[in-house]
């Protein structure tokens, strides 16, 4: 569609054909800024401390925008062009997502779950 409408970009602008989930990770990786229209890259950059430009009027994922990590900028080329330009990686990046710590909290809830029902059966061994 873009080689029918004649669109250029400049010449450290790369658009490609679509790829598979690590070759994104590894591309996003290496980004300074991402463009993008999907929610799953907008967390993704979120992750990975990525300036994003939403290429929408709305978004999922409005804590990264909260934050100053994601900007929605439509389809308004000259907006697009000005926060591509200068869009400045905020100095902080609150745990909006959590502390990675998930794994661990979810561990110790069931170590005590398991502890409370052997508590429980040894207590009373005709229960349940």
């Amino acid at each position: 569609a873009l080689e029918k409408l004649d669109v250029r970009f400049a010449e450290n602008v790369f658009v490609i054909d679509p790829v598979g989930y690590y070759d994104m990770m590894m591309l996003e990786e290496n980004a300074r800024i991402i463009a993008t229209d999907s929610g799953g890259v907008q967390r993704e950059a979120y992750f990975m401390q990525k300036p994003c430009l939403t290429l929408r009027d709305e978004t999922e994922w409005t804590e990264t925008v909260t934050a100053g990590w994601n900007k929605l900028v439509g389809v308004d080329v000259d907006l697009i062009v000005h926060e591509w330009r200068n869009f400045t990686r905020p100095a902080e990046q609150p745990p909006i997502f959590g502390d990675g710590t998930a794994g661990e909290k979810i561990a110790e809830v069931l170590g005590q779950v398991k502890l409370s029902f052997h508590a429980e059966r040894v207590m009373n061994p005709m229960a349940g």
